[in-house]
């Protein structure tokens, strides 16, 4: 992803897209483990498994 930015964000913006990137991957970085209990508080290993299955299988047909 990183290699990516420069090519779609102007030079001027550059700075400011790279420190965004940056917060928002530390955010989720930090919040993941808290959706991923309450899943599987709420659904169990087979429900997260099924959410996984379906989750790759929206990824590979986009």
């Amino acid at each position: 992803m990183a290699a990516v930015v420069p090519s779609i964000i102007k030079k001027e913006d550059l700075f400011e897209a790279n420190s965004l990137k940056s917060m928002i991957t530390s955010v989720f970085t930090m919040i993941a483990p808290l959706i991923a209990a309450v899943l599987y508080s709420l659904t169990g290993i087979f429900g997260i498994l099924i959410i996984n299955s379906v989750s790759f299988m929206v990824s590979a047909i986009s």
